[in-house]
């Protein structure tokens, strides 16, 4: 029922649930979940995948290479993808980020929540990071990303405008800022700035 209803054709539901099925084990998750976050980031139009099996590709690398597992996952990657995909960011992007933060001690709770809301204040035109980054790049992130920019690319044209205006990276995102999204969004940077 939750491939019919999450848009997959009723003579591909099998082989869908097959992928996740198998996904599902090797990631010691349930299928139900496993199943849902696949199909999600397709839905999502997160890039860089083409099909389900591509998604789980990915999703097992970021498990191979960062300190977080299947189930921790399918918590919590519906927050970044959905994000990522209305912003255009790649899934192999995502996937950099996710391990960098994770590796580096954040919880994958914590890793999504700050990439979601950094996304979203570049991606989102008139906030603070997003303003710095039209400085930066003379463009909006959105049109960096669709003519073949990276988040780590994005990470660095930050840090050298920064470096060119001598205004330390975390006063020209707002550093004085009470709002919880610049500050979060200001961690999500730090976590990122020079390792993805």
């Amino acid at each position: 029922y939750n491939a019919l209803s999450a848009g997959v054709p009723a003579d591909n539901v099998l082989a869908t649930v097959t992928i996740a099925s198998d996904a599902a084990r090797a990631g010691v998750a349930e299928l139900d979940t496993t199943l849902k976050l696949g199909l999600g980031i397709l839905n999502a139009q997160v890039t860089g995948v083409s099909d389900l099996r591509d998604v789980y590709d990915q999703l097992f690398f970021i498990v191979k290479r960062g300190v977080i597992t299947l189930p921790e996952m399918n918590t919590v990657m519906s927050q970044v993808t959905s994000v990522a995909g209305e912003a255009g960011v790649s899934m192999q992007d995502i996937s950099a980020a996710m391990i960098v933060m994770t590796r580096q001690g954040d919880s994958a709770a914590e890793a999504a929540e700050l990439l979601s809301i950094m996304l979203t204040q570049l991606a989102t035109s008139g906030t603070t990071l997003a303003t710095v980054f039209e400085q930066a790049a003379g463009k909006s992130f959105r049109t960096f990303v669709a003519e073949g920019g990276t988040l780590a690319g994005a990470m660095e044209l930050l840090q050298s405008q920064a470096d060119r205006t001598g205004i330390a990276l975390g006063d020209m995102l707002g550093g004085g800022s009470p709002f919880f999204r610049d500050t979060q969004q200001r961690v999500g940077h730090w976590s990122l700035r020079g390792r993805i």
